[in-house]
């Protein structure tokens, strides 16, 4: 699903002037696209119905934790509360509060938000900015694409399995199944978003070693060109560079079959992702993905 709002920020009214304001400034000049109440809501409006399509179109819900927001009678906030428990990806603010708190003065509430892993506002805004960046930039998607489980097992150093699981993302974001192959033409009109996303939990859970941006970078160095056109001894010394092709016996070049592909931060920069490439034909892969790396600006 594509969401029209990044996030939907959920907080008490008497909490704007002394934190909610300046926290949706500086998310705004992030670049997010914010449902704020005093930006969307008007008079004569049903906020029952525009509080609850909104927060099943946001793809996070900030929720500002407050003594105000669990206030008595405060029935729009425990709407929401209520919404984004069940809808939304929850980045949790303690404003002005502790979790033993909570627990003493609202017994209930805190049942259901007791294992949240909560940022306290002491902390700063810009560490606020920070972490959401890393929840939520990373996962971006143009075609309604869940990267969750591809940050996970990168974050898990699980190379293969995320290897593979780059290919089913990338194979559904061009419309096909598995076992499916790329086109030289879909890779050339991928999804700028969607690149960015999968390319920078690459680099990010890598140290900078693994990812289609240190691999365009790699074949740029060696005398490809971002065409999609085939250069073959450029694609020959990228093949070195990467580790995809090797020295049999010492004494001649060949391209390694995937079952001898090395899962481990050991092997050389570049050298994944790979996704079940045909390694004697996969220029087209590296070199149509650099074109479309340089276009969107990765």
């Amino acid at each position: 699903m594509a969401y029209p709002h990044d996030i939907f920020l959920s907080h008490a009214s008497e909490d704007k002037e002394t934190f909610v304001e300046e926290l949706y400034k500086r998310l705004t000049e992030a670049k997010y696209n914010l449902w704020y109440d005093k930006k969307e809501l008007y008079w004569r409006d049903n906020l029952k119905i525009k509080i609850t399509e909104a927060l099943k179109t946001s793809q996070y819900g900030i929720v500002v934790i407050s003594n105000n927001y669990f206030a008595k009678h405060k029935e729009w906030t425990f709407l929401e509360f209520k919404e984004i428990l069940t809808t939304n990806n929850i980045l949790p603010i303690l404003h002005g509060i502790d979790m033993p708190t909570i627990r003493n003065r609202y017994p209930k509430e805190y049942e259901e938000i007791k294992n949240w892993v909560a940022i306290s506002s002491d902390k700063g805004i810009d560490y606020i900015v920070q972490q959401a960046k890393i929840k939520i930039d990373n996962l971006k998607s143009e075609k309604g694409i869940d990267y969750t489980r591809l940050r996970d097992l990168l974050a898990a150093k699980k190379w293969e399995e995320a290897d593979e699981e780059t290919y089913l993302v990338m194979i559904q974001a061009v419309g096909k199944e598995n076992g499916d192959y790329f086109t030289s033409d879909e890779l050339l009109n991928f999804p700028c978003t969607d690149l960015r996303t999968i390319d920078r939990l690459w680099v990010k859970y890598s140290n900078g070693r693994f990812g289609f941006s240190v691999q365009k970078e790699i074949y740029l160095s060696v005398g490809g060109k971002a065409d999609g056109k085939y250069y073959e001894k450029a694609w020959e010394k990228f093949g070195d560079r990467v580790g995809w092709r090797v020295k049999i016996n010492g004494i001649s070049w060949d391209w390694i079959s995937y079952s001898n592909v090395n899962f481990d931060t050991a092997s050389p920069r570049g050298h994944l992702p790979i996704m079940r490439l045909r390694l004697t034909w996969g220029w087209y892969m590296v070199s149509s993905l650099a074109s479309r790396l340089v276009n969107c600006n990765i």
